[in-house]
């Protein structure tokens, strides 16, 4: 990559300044923290951090800057999830009881865990496609897609696939020896 070039990843191209804003989102988010923490109360600061958390979810529904309809809803989730979490958080502040604390902790855990889930799952299925369409089956139906023998597909004709079925290509080979 030369030097001084900013890649501009999956952003539509009136948006390539979008990482800047977030980079901006992040400053603004350890300024408050930051400077903010001798004056007034860490409860205080999470309600700015979450205001300014807010602020970043509505520019994120507004402006939906990248190019996938599935990268910007992930966005906004993450987003939503860590006011989710900041908000549980003030409940630590208020003094709440043991039990209190052990079931905000588990929503917490929950709601996190929900989270990577989501995000494990789009990634395999992005994956996914991008093995359908490196191998040329992306164009096909699915129906005609899944009656093809690995011979058809090309995982049995000596030609190695190559990109992400390569992988595929040596798992199947693997077994099929065994």
């Amino acid at each position: 990559m030369p030097r001084g070039h900013v890649t501009n990843a999956d952003f539509k191209q009136r948006y390539v300044w979008w990482e800047s804003l977030v980079m901006l989102r992040k400053l603004a988010v350890a300024a408050i923290v930051t400077f903010a923490g001798a004056h007034t109360s860490a409860g205080v600061q999470l309600l700015v951090v979450m205001c300014v958390l807010a602020l970043a979810v509505a520019a994120q529904a507004i402006c939906m800057p990248y190019h996938h309809l599935y990268t910007n809803i992930l966005e906004q989730a993450a987003i939503i999830v860590i006011i989710f979490n900041i908000y549980l958080s003030l409940y630590f502040e208020s003094g709440i009881t043991d039990t209190g604390e052990i079931v905000v902790s588990v929503i917490v855990l929950a709601v996190n865990i929900s989270m990577v889930l989501v995000f494990i799952y789009y990634i395999v299925e992005a994956y996914w496609y991008s093995v359908l369409f490196d191998t040329g089956l992306g164009a096909m139906d699915n129906e005609k897609r899944q009656k093809m023998s690995a011979a058809e597909v090309g995982l049995g004709s000596g030609q190695a696939p190559r990109g992400p079925s390569a992988l595929i290509h040596t798992f199947t080979a693997g077994t099929a020896q065994t």
